[in-house]
């Protein structure tokens, strides 16, 4: 705390934090400066380097990226135990935390019926968390989060949504902090903010949104796979979903369809510069011939008879990949692929569509999800609990009070049903 930083510093530190804490760090700088005193100057920006860095001053800037410390806050010896020895009740009381936030948010500005419940103790959420299994799959995954174009002010929100249930959420697109930092009503972004940050040019408006992945690989993170998901798509991630392979709601789909991707120099000409990549510029390294391998041989083990260079430049698939799941024993191959992919400049559908045709897969029923095209402002009505997601729900929209009531209405009343159970009027 403070009062201990203060007692192992001579009185000099008192009274610079003194100063800081009255005054603010401008005005201490200039009485710094009338002392003209070398010493003093070194003794102050060590002092306030070290206190913004631990998050006691907003040196850096930062300071919706942590947490206040308070001293005056008490934990209860009890919970303090439960919460260093008792992983679900630590995970079950970060999650009620996080959904407290959002419940505030939601009855900043909207009307919204969830304030008048009673959510269950910590212990309870932890007593239900032991008893699904669930739980424990997504506690040894990752979530990535995608954004085709630069992030705005809704990563608060969606770390509060998805963060607590995952082993690591990260973030990946552009971020501009005029942008991401911006004050629009959102909840403030909390640590861990873990991120991936791409340039517009390689994110290319979603074109190579997959290169996300690829990206993550280089983190090396000890998790059993990876969710993918588009920061427009809501996860009902509480559904029990077979993960022992890669998953795809929808596999394989559009056959022959050409649609406006294929034509384009996203399309066809891409994986033909991508075979060619393979056979030509790659011909020799060891690593692209072995990628090469297994995507052969995983066209023959999935049933198809065409050999991958007649595949690869084939009208044969788009598969619309807002939400897909890789396990980490297939990240290696995946992102190998990928790598040439990008560099070829293939259109993202197209290329999950490709890499779908080599490995094994599951899907889900049509009826497990939904996408909306025309019906796409039906949302509140379309989106329901035993979905495993809907696809689009622009949450930058949610700044509109009306449109926020019917988001905290909707989803955030259908999250806290699913997650924390039933509840009736406190």
């Amino acid at each position: 705390s403070p009062k201990l930083l203060i007692g192992t510093f001579p009185s000099f530190f008192l009274f610079l934090l003194t100063r800081v804490e009255l005054f603010g760090a401008s005005e201490l700088t200039a009485m710094i400066r009338r002392r003209k005193s070398t010493y003093c100057c070194i003794i102050f920006f060590v002092v306030v380097l070290f206190l913004g860095y631990n998050g006691y001053l907003d040196v850096f800037q930062r300071s919706h990226l942590f947490l206040l410390k308070n001293e005056d806050v008490h934990v209860n010896p009890e919970e303090q135990y439960l919460m260093e020895h008792d992983k679900y009740y630590a995970l079950a009381h970060k999650q009620l935390s996080n959904f407290k936030d959002v419940e505030e948010w939601c009855g900043t500005n909207a009307e919204y019926t969830g304030l008048n419940m009673k959510l269950p103790t910590p212990e309870e959420v932890a007593d239900a968390r032991r008893k699904a299994h669930v739980w424990d799959e997504l506690a040894s995954r990752a979530l990535l989060i995608t954004n085709n174009f630069p992030w705005k002010s809704t990563i608060g929100l969606l770390q509060r949504l998805y963060q607590p249930y995952f082993k690591v959420t990260i973030f990946c697109g552009t971020f501009y902090p005029e942008l991401f930092m911006a004050k629009e009503g959102f909840p403030d972004i909390v640590t861990p903010f873990n991120y991936i940050n791409v340039s517009e040019k390689e994110m290319n408006r979603g074109v190579s949104a997959y290169h996300c992945l690829v990206r993550a690989r280089a983190l090396q993170l000890d998790v059993r796979g990876y969710f993918v998901m588009s920061d427009d798509v809501t996860f009902n991630f509480w559904h029990p979903l077979p993960l022992e392979k890669v998953l795809h709601p929808t596999g394989i789909t559009y056959e022959q369809f050409v649609g406006v991707w294929w034509p384009s120099v996203y399309g066809k000409a891409a994986v033909q510069r991508a075979l060619a990549l393979i056979t030509d510029k790659y011909r020799n390294d060891d690593g692209v011939q072995r990628m090469f391998e297994i995507y052969q041989n995983g066209l023959s083990s999935n049933g198809f008879k065409q050999d991958a260079y007649y595949q690869l430049t084939q009208v044969d698939g788009w598969s619309i990949s807002d939400l897909y799941y890789v396990p980490a024993s297939m990240l290696d191959y995946y992102s190998r692929l990928m790598n040439i992919f990008y560099e070829a400049g293939v259109f993202h559908e197209i290329a999950i569509s490709k890499f779908l045709y080599s490995v094994p897969h599951n899907r889900l029923y049509d009826s497990d999800y939904k996408y909306l095209w025309e019906d796409r402002i039906k949302w509140p009505e379309l989106y329901h609990e035993n979905l495993v997601f809907i696809h689009p729900i622009k949450l930058n929209f949610m700044t509109d009070n009306y449109q926020r009531a019917k988001f905290c209405n909707s989803v955030v009343s259908t999250f806290r049903d699913a997650l924390f159970g039933r509840t009736t009027i406190s």
